[in-house]
C-alpha cells in the first residue's frame, strides 16, 4: 500500500513547491527596489525598440 501514500503526496508536494517558488519571486520582485527600476526603461521609451528594429532588419537585408 505504500504507492497509496505517493499517489497524494507527489501532487501536494508539488503543487506547495511550486507556490512556494512563485511567492520566493514575487517577494523578491516587490522587496528589492532595483528589479522593479530595470523594466522602467523599456515603458518610458517604446521608440527605441522600433529603431534598434529598423537598424537590425537594415543590416540583415543588406
Amino acid at each position: 500500500m505504500p504507492w497509496m501514500f505517493l499517489d497524494w503526496f507527489v501532487p501536494v508536494y508539488l503543487l506547495v513547491s511550486v507556490l512556494v517558488l512563485a511567492g520566493f519571486g514575487a517577494c523578491l520582485y516587490f522587496l528589492e527596489p532595483g528589479l522593479q527600476d530595470a523594466h522602467k526603461w523599456r515603458v518610458q521609451n517604446p521608440l527605441g525598440d522600433l529603431k534598434l528594429l529598423k537598424l537590425i532588419y537594415y543590416y540583415k537585408h543588406n
